[in-house]
């Protein structure tokens, strides 16, 4: 289990407040299958529960990370076409997204992880405070802050590469992870 919020996004570096003050929501992680070279893995969206444990949010799709690299183990790779996370209801679709880190000895922990991909920023409009829908509010930004925008797999030009560093994911003893369509 990680949040984003605890990563550092590098790139773009302006995203790095947008993180910490609002994807603070439990992403989860889990091994399906592993072998020599390749292990597989499934994501979802998580909850903190008041009680301090976590559990998943049955109302939001998994991700499938199929046959990541894992032939330099304990470092692996894993990659999944599209996943999306979510604040309040709005949807952040992240195009391409690359998954890497290290297990620690036990496999209790992923350190050192990084994620990589094309966020979809067309909804992130309400995250910065605009009060109707902007799909271009998010891209106006990282263009003063000197990034510019690209275009989705739709054509449409509201997704920028984003790198986030210093993942680390951690066992939750009693937490399951059931793959949700």
């Amino acid at each position: 289990m990680w949040r984003l919020s605890d990563a550092t996004i590098t790139e773009p570096s302006f995203l790095d407040f947008v993180a910490s003050s609002y994807l603070t929501v439990p992403l989860i992680i889990a091994v399906t299958d592993a072998d020599d070279t390749t292990l597989d893995l499934v994501g979802g969206v998580g909850y903190h529960e008041n009680d301090g444990s976590y559990t998943q949010v049955m109302e939001e799709e998994t991700w499938d990370f199929p046959a990541g690299d894992f032939s330099e183990q304990p470092y692996f790779e894993a990659y999944a076409d599209y996943i999306t996370l979510s604040y309040d209801g709005i949807p952040i679709p992240i195009e391409q997204f690359n998954l890497s880190g290290t297990f620690n000895a036990d496999g209790s922990a992923i350190e050192e992880g990084v994620g990589t991909g094309l966020g979809d920023s067309r909804h992130m409009w309400a995250l910065i405070g605009q009060p109707e829908e902007d799909y271009d509010a998010v891209c106006r930004i990282a263009s003063k802050a000197g990034v510019d925008c690209e275009p989705c797999s739709d054509g449409e030009p509201y997704c920028i590469y984003i790198v986030a560093e210093g993942i680390t994911a951690t066992w939750e003893e009693g937490l399951t992870l059931v793959t949700v369509e």
